[in-house]
C-alpha cells in the first residue's frame, strides 16, 4: 500500500480531528502506512504526532524526505507549495468554498456537488456508549452539521433536529428526533423525550446504522480507492 503521510491543519477542530483520527485507524488496520501529523495538540488523538512539537530540521525531513503520497486536511500551510513539488496529494476540506491544493475529496455526498472524490468517514466509540445516560445534542441540517452529529452520538448523545437528508443518511431516518417545527413547545417536547427509555433506543438505533453503513472497511476502502486514483500514471 502507497505510503501516505497525513498532515491536520491547525484550522480542524477537535471533533474533526477524532474523526480523522478513526480514519487513520482504520488504514492501519488494513496495513496501510500512515504517518498521522497534527499541528497542535494531540491528546484525543491515537497514534499521531505535534507538527508543532517537531524542530525546524525535523520539519524538513519530514517535507522534503522520504514518501509517496500526503493527505492534506484542512486549509494547506504556507509551505504546502513544497509538498506539491515533489509528491501527489490529496485534500480534504471542511469548508464550503475551498482552495483546492490536492486531489479534492469530501466527507459527505451532498457536498461534493462538483465532482469532488467521496471519502466514507468512520466513527469510533469514545467509552462505554451503550450505557451512557444520553444527553441531547441539537443539530443543524448540514453536512458538517451531520458529521459532528454522528460523531456525538458515539458518544452517547441523542441527536434532535429539524427533518434532514444528511442526518437521514449518516443516522438513519429512525436514528434522531425529528423536531416537527421550530417552536419552544416543540424543543421542550424533545427534551423529554431524551430523558425517556426512547431517547436511548433512538441513540442506540443510530449507533447501529453508523456501524453497519460507516464501518472501518468501508473508509478503509474510500481511502484507498481515492488514492489510487491520485496516483494514476506515477511510478511503475
Amino acid at each position: 500500500m502507497i505510503p501516505c503521510v497525513w498532515y491536520v491543519s491547525r484550522t480542524v477542530n477537535p471533533w474533526e480531528q477524532s474523526l480523522i483520527d478513526s480514519m487513520a485507524a482504520s488504514l492501519r488496520a488494513r496495513g496501510g502506512n500512515v504517518s498521522l501529523y497534527v499541528d497542535g495538540g494531540t491528546a484525543e488523538l491515537g497514534e499521531a504526532c505535534s507538527w508543532r512539537a517537531l524542530t525546524g530540521l525535523e520539519r524538513a525531513g519530514r517535507i522534503l524526505g522520504r514518501g509517496a503520497l500526503w493527505h492534506l486536511w484542512g486549509k494547506a500551510p504556507s509551505w504546502w507549495w513544497l509538498i506539491r513539488l515533489r509528491f501527489r496529494a490529496v485534500h480534504t476540506s471542511f469548508d464550503e468554498k475551498p482552495a483546492w491544493a490536492g486531489y479534492p475529496s469530501r466527507l459527505f455526498p451532498d457536498s461534493a456537488r462538483n465532482g469532488e472524490s467521496v471519502i466514507i468517514p468512520t466513527f469510533a466509540a469514545r467509552g462505554a456508549a451503550d450505557n451512557a445516560q444520553s444527553g441531547l445534542h441539537v443539530a443543524g441540517a448540514g453536512p458538517l452539521d451531520a458529521l459532528r452529529a454522528a460523531s456525538l452520538t458515539m458518544r452517547g448523545l441523542v441527536v434532535a433536529a429539524l427533518s434532514s437528508p444528511c442526518l437521514d443518511a449518516l443516522l438513519g431516518p429512525n436514528g434522531y428526533y425529528q423536531v416537527p417545527e421550530d417552536s419552544e413547545e416543540a424543543w421542550r417536547q424533545a427534551l423529554e423525550f431524551v430523558a425517556s427509555d426512547k431517547g436511548r433506543r433512538l441513540a442506540a438505533s443510530a449507533r447501529h446504522h453508523l456501524k453497519e453503513n460507516f464501518s472501518t472497511d468501508q473508509c478503509a476502502d474510500s481511502l484507498i480507492t481515492t488514492y489510487r486514483r491520485t496516483m494514476e500514471g506515477y511510478g511503475a
